[in-house]
């Protein structure tokens, strides 16, 4: 569970789902908590009013959300590397030509049992 933002709070916000489809090279803007209940929070950008849920931060919608938001500029770029490592972690699944020794260390960074 995330923590309750405040009231006056400068958060930062991107597009998400189709409203980043065209955006890849986003920058988090700046917006500021305007309400705070007790689920749910909400922010305002360009006189638009967007409602997450406090418990997750994730956007209040029926379908898929137009926006994510984040606590820090530098959460959003933590999340964009730890996405980035993950797929690069992922290219290298095919093991075959790597020897025995480095599959063992691998493992071993990986904390596998």
């Amino acid at each position: 569970m995330k923590r309750k933002p405040i009231l006056g709070e400068t958060l930062f916000i991107t597009d998400a789902g189709n409203r980043a489809r065209y955006n890849k090279d986003q920058v988090p803007r700046p917006v500021s908590v305007t309400k705070v209940g007790s689920k749910y929070f909400e922010v305002t950008e360009c006189g638009r009013n967007i409602v997450f849920l406090i418990e997750n931060w994730h956007q209040k919608s029926d379908f898929v959300a137009d926006y994510s938001i984040w606590e820090s500029h530098e959460k959003y770029e933590e999340y964009k590397e730890r996405n980035k490592l993950i797929v690069e972690i992922e290219y290298y699944k095919h093991w075959s030509g790597v020897s025995l020794e480095v599959l063992r260390e691998i493992k071993r960074l990986l904390n596998l049992a």
